[in-house]
C-alpha cells in the first residue's frame, strides 16, 4: 500500500471485519464497509458525486456486485497464470445476464476485454 498508493482518492473495501479509515498521502483512504455491496457502493456514490466509481476485487466481490444489478461495465485483465484453485468469475452469476462486448485489447502478457452489462 505505501504511503502514497496510486489511487488519489477515496476507497471502499467491503469486509466482514469492521476496521477504522485508514488515510494515506495523495487524498487516498481506505474506509472498511460490513453492509456488503450495496453498502460500500452507496458510500462510493456520496463522495463521487457525477464521477464514475470502479469495482476492484476478485471474483466472488465481482459476482456478488452483478448478482445485484449494481454494474454497468465489467472489465476483466486476463492473464495466462494458472494459480489452482479458486472462484470461477461467472460461477453462479444471474441466470439473465447479458453482456456485450465493447472493447479487447492484447499485449504479449495480458489481454484486457471490457464488457457493457446490457439491461432488460
Amino acid at each position: 500500500m505505501g504511503e502514497n498508493p496510486t489511487f488519489h482518492a477515496p476507497c471502499f473495501v467491503v469486509t466482514r471485519r469492521p476496521h477504522d479509515t485508514i488515510v494515506k498521502e495523495g487524498g487516498t483512504s481506505y474506509t472498511f464497509v460490513t453492509g456488503g455491496p450495496e453498502a460500500a457502493l452507496a458510500a462510493a456514490r456520496s463522495v463521487a458525486g457525477s464521477q464514475d466509481i470502479v469495482v476492484m476485487g476478485g471474483a466472488d466481490l465481482g459476482r456478488q456486485f452483478v448478482n445485484a444489478g449494481l454494474l454497468d461495465e465489467i472489465v476483466i485483465h486476463l492473464v495466462p497464470v494458472v494459480l489452482g484453485a479458486g472462484y470461477g468469475l461467472f460461477d453462479q452469476v444471474r441466470p439473465d445476464l447479458v453482456l456485450e462486448s465493447a472493447d479487447a485489447v492484447a499485449e504479449p502478457l495480458v489481454t484486457h476485454l471490457t464488457y457493457r452489462v446490457a439491461r432488460r
